[in-house]
């Protein structure tokens, strides 16, 4: 990656207000990829020729879960680090996320601007980190 290149971020979450949104908060330091379908995500990821620094995916979603797009994810880039966010209430789904999904964080909505920031800046850093060894 070069130095001058923004680090990449794909955003998938149905909720077109949402990545809006996300977008707005996150496009000033990295170039952001958004969309709505999980299933356009994952050819994205089959597709691109940069690797996607991190993942940054809803919970619930029409066709495909986060979670299950977290874990083919996984196969296509595995070196994408992966964020799920979730509106939803489900106690087990911390756990279920890190030992199906190995995320790296995980949020809840409404998930703070400052929140998203951080998050997504240490998934990029674990990125580097990664690529780096």
């Amino acid at each position: 990656m070069h130095k001058n290149v923004k680090p990449s971020l794909l955003i998938v979450d149905d909720d077109a207000l949402v990545l809006e949104s996300y977008q707005r908060q996150l496009s000033q330091d990295y170039e952001c990829v958004t969309t709505g379908r999980p299933r356009d995500a994952a050819a994205h990821l089959r597709q691109c020729s940069e690797p996607v620094a991190a993942l940054v995916c809803d919970m619930y979603m029409p066709d495909m879960d986060g979670l299950e797009l977290i874990c083919l994810s996984q196969r296509l880039s595995p070196e994408t680090v992966c964020i799920l966010v979730t509106g939803g209430d489900d106690p087990e789904l911390p756990v279920r996320a890190t030992n199906e999904g190995r995320i790296f964080h995980f949020l809840r909505k409404p998930c703070a601007p400052e929140e998203l920031k951080h998050s997504a800046g240490l998934a990029v850093s674990e990125y580097q980190r990664r690529m780096a060894q």
